[in-house]
């Protein structure tokens, strides 16, 4: 691990230790001199608390429950007596109705039989025929006697149902009040008891919780805090960054082989070899460095290095392949005075080749060339082969201005 890297732990990890200090002191207020066993202690006094409270809860609702039981029983009884008592009224009511009328019959009986007989019809003042009239019979007494006899009796039971129905009430009043007392033990007393006890049992196991985090923030204090110092008693020795250790073992030679096919397709005049030099990171050509030759052939050269490392990154050696590479003037200074004394013969070839190259090798990509008309070749060779935009700086052309859009 490089020493920049340890740097970078150790400002990451520096944050989180005085965060974990600062979270600790918080538990810490906020638990006060207590300890884990004198929390505990009162967690488990609680704990006792409510279960016994909550038992007094459910003891008392059953209680409640037999007595209610008890009530609707003592209740259905009186509706009972009640429903019973008034067919006897009715019943008496009955036989009070029929005494009256007998005893009306026989005060009847007494009067009419003072007066004679009825011969004539009191509507057509006609005789009445023999058969048709009607002999008054004096009233059975031994059934008026009967009815009243009946009629004691029934009262009597009246009287006995109302005296049992005074003692279903009065045993109504006691279980009715014994509810009453066991829902206001319930709601007035032991309901706000539990749900104190509730809110204080559930504080101390917050409490209780805080302990356990603080020792998991100990923890991961006393870790970060060691990791800090085991990086900074790190020892780093002088060592020279190679950074093709990091290249494949034969990314030299294949990258050189590349440039050479590249360059040799692209005309480069007098091409024996072409090699790629890990001191400068930068191609060898016939031997000599890129600086030996003139502009427009170190241009073809840069050219060439980007193509060839475009193919290389589409192949297998690699992780990621750029699928789009821009090249600015790949020939620019072609046209300038070169080095070479013979290259002036070569000019019109080189810009055939590379276009050449660029339309038969697409599968790496795409390329966009930003390029001017002078260093590229005859237009109509393009033309089908490769999308081609012309830029013009004349507002009623139909070309196009700039690479924005107006």
């Amino acid at each position: 691990m490089r020493k920049i890297q340890v740097n970078a732990l150790i400002e990451y990890l520096s944050p989180l230790s005085k965060q974990y200090r600062e979270q600790i002191e918080h538990i810490e207020h906020t638990l006060g001199e207590r300890d884990d066993a004198e929390i505990q202690q009162s967690l488990d006094s609680l704990t006792t608390q409510l279960e016994d409270t909550s038992r007094s809860i459910e003891l008392l609702i059953s209680q409640g429950s037999h007595l209610a039981t008890e009530l609707q029983d003592v209740r259905e009884q009186i509706a009972e007596t009640d429903t019973l008592s008034a067919r006897y009224q009715e019943l008496a009511s009955s036989y009070q109705a029929r005494i009256e009328r007998y005893n009306f019959v026989e005060n009847g009986y007494e009067n009419v039989v003072q007066f004679p007989e009825a011969m004539l019809c009191p509507i057509c003042n006609q005789p009445v025929p023999p058969q048709l009239q009607e002999q008054i019979f004096s009233p059975h007494r031994a059934e008026k006697e009967n009815l009243e006899i009946r009629l004691a009796d029934l009262l009597q039971t009246i009287e006995e149902m109302k005296e049992e129905r005074n003692s279903l009430k009065a045993q109504e009043t006691q279980p009715e009040s014994q509810c009453e007392d066991i829902n206001k033990a319930i709601d007035i007393d032991l309901k706000p008891q539990l749900a104190a006890l509730q809110r204080d049992v559930e504080n101390y196991r917050s409490l209780l919780s805080l302990t356990v985090e603080k020792e998991h923030m100990n923890n991961l204090l006393n870790e970060t805090n060691k990791k800090i110092a085991n990086l900074k008693n790190r020892e780093f020795p002088n060592m020279q960054l190679n950074i093709f250790d990091y290249f494949p073992s034969e990314f030299s030679q294949d990258f050189g082989e590349k440039i050479l096919d590249i360059l040799g397709a692209c005309a480069f005049p007098h091409l024996a070899q072409a090699t790629f030099d890990e001191t400068t990171f930068d191609a060898i050509i016939n031997n000599q460095p890129k600086n030996r030759e003139g502009k427009g052939y170190r241009s073809l050269i840069n050219t060439a290095m980007f193509l060839a490392l475009r193919e290389y990154l589409a192949s297998c050696e690699t992780a990621h392949a750029p699928s789009i590479l821009m090249i600015d003037t790949p020939l620019l200074g072609l046209d300038d005075p070169q080095v070479r004394k013979d290259s002036k013969e070569f000019i019109d070839t080189i810009p055939n080749a590379l276009y050449e190259y660029l339309m038969m090798n697409q599968e790496y990509g795409q390329v966009i060339i930003a390029d001017n008309q002078k260093f590229m070749p005859d237009i109509d060779m393009l033309r089908g082969k490769c999308n081609l935009i012309h830029f013009s700086k004349q507002n009623d052309s139909e070309d196009r201005y700039g690479f924005l859009h107006p």
